[in-house]
């Protein structure tokens, strides 16, 4: 009977055996316990070839002979190279498996089955069932050296099980999870009494909070404490009038990984079924003191003119058009970007903003939506995908309507080849 990772993957893979590459069978992978990593990547792609490396000291480190993960984690290379000879060049440094490069139909349908929106992307399933444990497989590489989370399970889905601890408040009241959201907007406050730009930060979000519960209840913040001891968490979630969870920083490092949190004060904002609103909605609360765009959800079309649009187009990848300045042109960019975005703006696995940029020779170039046409546009009368996370860029090659939405796609699920903006 062919196991569900068969299924998921096809039944052959090929590996390394001295120059050659020989067929091995998928089934071979199946074992109870054990994890594989479906590593989509490809040789041109500027953050893999900084990825792929710290992947591969990574997973050696950890299943060598004798080590915590031998025989309980594999990967599998999915390329996105664009011809055999690459793929075969580029995995002579990989010590794992691949699917083979001629079965290019397969490989688009993994991408898509598992929404892969760009890479490198490193997705870790259960090697037995093919459920996924988790796809921020590139944070744990980064996060945990030593696999003392392995086998990094999933974080529930329903908003009762999405905090596995009781919420709580600063006088030891403690909730269910679904009492304290329901309907409202939920933000995910990652901060430490220590932390100067906590400091700084806080009272600007003390503000706000009390502003938009002004008349009605209407957002709730969650405090996820970094603190270095119980009796600093204690101080600091004293000030605070929101609900907190217990102190356990394990916990909260495991959470902060899930939303690709580097550093802190840190600002998730979430909607009431615990469904992704912005990443970076701390940047946004300090440029919105009056609440105006309350709940600051990423996802955006309009024009990028303000410093708060340039921190969308910074924070979440961005489609930013540059038309020429007739206004024939800039209105048929606006058209042209509505229409697309309208394609995308109702899915809730992607974050993605649609801007039109029209440059004033007014505008200082320290402005920072100037900042982003000088960096990564560079004349009118282009348009961009826009990826400042990973500090790329795709160019358009055409303003065609269909055509621009194929080339979003294959960013969202199937790795575009971007051009690095250094």
């Amino acid at each position: 009977m062919m196991s569900d990772l068969v299924k998921c993957i096809g039944e052959k893979l090929v590996r390394k055996e001295g120059e050659d590459l020989i067929n091995v069978n998928t089934e071979s992978l199946v074992k109870e316990g054990s994890l594989v990593g479906l590593y989509f990547s490809a040789s041109w792609c500027s953050p893999c070839q900084k990825f792929t490396p710290e992947l591969v000291k990574w997973f050696t480190d950890l299943t060598s002979t004798g080590k915590k993960l031998e025989g309980k984690l594999e990967i599998i290379f999915l390329s996105s190279d664009e011809d055999e000879t690459k793929f075969i060049e580029y995995f002579k440094i990989m010590p794992w498996y691949a699917l083979p490069y001629s079965d290019r139909d397969k490989k688009k349908e993994i991408a898509e089955n598992f929404q892969v929106k760009n890479i490198p992307t490193l997705i870790f399933l259960d090697a037995k069932t093919g459920d996924i444990h988790t796809k921020d497989g590139r944070q744990i590489v980064n996060k945990d050296k030593d696999a003392i989370e392995f086998p990094w399970l999933p974080a529930p889905d329903s908003i009762s099980s999405f905090f596995n601890d009781p919420i709580v408040d600063n006088q030891g009241n403690t909730f269910l999870p679904d009492e304290v959201i329901n309907g409202k907007s939920v933000s995910l406050f990652f901060s430490a009494h220590w932390c100067p730009p906590c400091k700084r930060f806080t009272p600007i979000l003390l503000d706000l909070y009390q502003l938009v519960n002004k008349n009605e209840k209407k957002l709730e913040i969650i405090f996820f404490s970094l603190d270095r001891n119980l009796d600093e968490y204690n101080q600091y979630f004293a000030t605070l009038p929101f609900k907190g969870l217990p102190f356990d920083v394990k916990k909260t490092k495991k959470m902060a990984r899930r939303f690709f949190i580097s550093g802190i004060p840190a600002l998730v904002m979430m909607n009431d079924k615990m469904e992704v609103l912005n990443l970076n909605a701390r940047t946004h609360i300090e440029l919105d003191p009056t609440a105006k765009l309350f709940p600051w959800k990423a996802g955006i079309f309009g024009q990028m003119k303000s410093t708060h649009d340039a921190a969308y187009a910074i924070a979440h990848p961005s489609v930013i058009y540059a038309p020429n300045t007739n206004e024939g042109e800039i209105e048929e960019a606006k058209c042209i970007l509505q229409e697309i975005h309208n394609s995308f703006k109702d899915r809730n696995d992607i974050l993605l903003n649609f801007f039109y940029y029209v440059k004033d020779p007014d505008i200082a170039i320290t402005d920072p939506c100037e900042e982003i046409y000088q960096k990564a546009i560079g004349k009118n009368g282009v348009c961009i995908l826009f990826d400042a996370k990973n500090s790329c860029k795709y160019v358009f090659d055409k303003i065609d309507k269909n055509d621009m939405r194929d080339k979003i796609q294959q960013f969202l699920s199937d790795g575009l080849k971007m051009e690095s903006l250094t």
